[in-house]
């Protein structure tokens, strides 16, 4: 649950993760419903287009087999540092644990974060 926004997060073992918002009236809506492979294939393309700039290519294991990514644990972060800038991003952050790997997620995005 991020308190700050009033979000709960589900996680599923097919790797859906959802966003319910609730308002005053404890009323629960779907904000956003999130694939963790898309969302990495996403992120991996955005990747491959920066390196393609900078003369890099590379193309790894995950880009020609289709993986499942369960959801095994998620927890909310309150701030999160980012590298290229070195700064201390205060946001509404959740990190979810798959058996692949740690992803840390932008719910008002719905994008991974580097």
């Amino acid at each position: 649950f991020l308190e700050k926004n009033r979000h709960l997060i589900p996680g599923s073992a097919d790797g859906q993760v959802w966003c319910f918002s609730f308002d005053n009236d404890h009323k629960c809506r779907l904000v956003t419903k999130m694939d963790l492979l898309k969302m990495e294939k996403k992120h991996q393309e955005c990747q491959k287009t920066l390196s393609h700039h900078k003369g890099v290519c590379e193309q790894s294991v995950a880009d020609k087999v289709e993986l499942s990514k369960p959801v095994v644990q998620m927890s909310s972060c309150s701030s999160f540092l980012d590298l290229d800038s070195q700064k201390n991003i205060d946001n509404s952050w959740f990190c979810v644990g798959s058996t692949d790997g740690l992803y840390v997620v932008d719910p008002d995005t719905s994008q991974l974060l580097t």
